[in-house]
């Protein structure tokens, strides 16, 4: 995880897996990496958080890859009601693509949520 200043962070992560079927004489190598950040707008009210992710699977049968992006607008409103209750607001939107030989999906969502906790 990296933090820099109070205005930013980012946590990477990237893996790599080789298995090996032994019956099969088949190998698979899988490689993902990912990424959380966040942003802070104003302390308090407003950040952006962002992820991705992407995922490799190469393998003898069928090569596959997926990725996601996600992108979040959020609102706190704690400091406003005095920390009695601390409602939220999100806008948020997600974009994923997948990919199995040649057959390839992708697809966008958009939503607003609303949270609240005492």
């Amino acid at each position: 995880n990296l933090r820099f200043g109070q205005f930013m962070s980012l946590n990477p992560t990237l893996s790599y897996q080789s298995n090996k079927n032994l019956s099969a004489g088949t190998t698979s190598n899988v490689y993902n990496f990912y990424l959380d950040s966040e942003i802070t707008l104003i302390p308090k009210y407003f950040t952006v958080t962002f992820s991705t992710s992407y995922m490799n699977n190469k393998n003898a049968d069928n090569n596959s890859n997926n990725w996601t992006v996600g992108t979040n607008l959020n609102f706190f409103m704690a400091e406003i009601f005095k920390d009695k209750i601390r409602p939220s607001l999100s806008i948020k939107s997600m974009f994923q693509g997948a990919k199995v030989g040649d057959v390839k999906t992708d697809t966008a969502v958009f939503h607003l949520q609303a949270d609240i906790a005492f």
